[in-house]
């Protein structure tokens, strides 16, 4: 009986340190977003947004702190953005963006934003793909431009 109590234990303590959102709802805490005083809801797009947030922490320079999903959407896409425009993709960021993986999941106003019904990919999507495709597109990070 006390193995599986040091158990449970064990997992929660796992579970608080690796994701406090999660964490903090388990435990029936109610927390609220620092930047625009929202009760945070844990759901399954801040969770990755926060996982996100922490593979990218330090090349972002980020600070992180309890937002709501709209706000952490906000805040990453503004930090990728500084991030793509500071840099130039054809010699500096290569290399930095190279130990990082291809995303498994793209994630709105990070990787791509919509228009019109249309899918467009941010510089920080084409830096982290990590080559140029060819085909003009808006926000390329290489400086394509299509001639005809």
């Amino acid at each position: 009986m006390q193995w599986i109590v040091l158990q449970l234990v064990l997992y929660l303590a796992i579970l608080f340190l690796t994701n406090k959102y999660l964490a903090l709802t388990i435990f029936n805490k109610k927390i609220s977003c620092s930047s625009c005083n929202k009760s945070i809801s844990n759901n399954a797009f801040l969770q990755e947004l926060h996982i996100f947030a922490q593979e990218f922490k330090e090349l972002l320079n980020l600070e992180l702190q309890n937002n709501c999903a709209t706000c952490m959407q906000t805040l990453l896409g503004n930090a990728c953005q500084n991030f793509a425009d500071t840099y130039n993709a054809k010699h500096e960021c290569e290399n930095e963006l190279q130990q990082y993986k291809k995303p498994q999941k793209l994630l709105e106003a990070i990787h791509y934003y919509t228009e019109n019904g249309n899918f467009v990919f941010t510089k920080w999507h084409h830096l982290q793909r990590g080559y140029c495709c060819k085909n003009a597109c808006r926000h390329c990070a290489y400086g394509y431009v299509k001639t005809s």
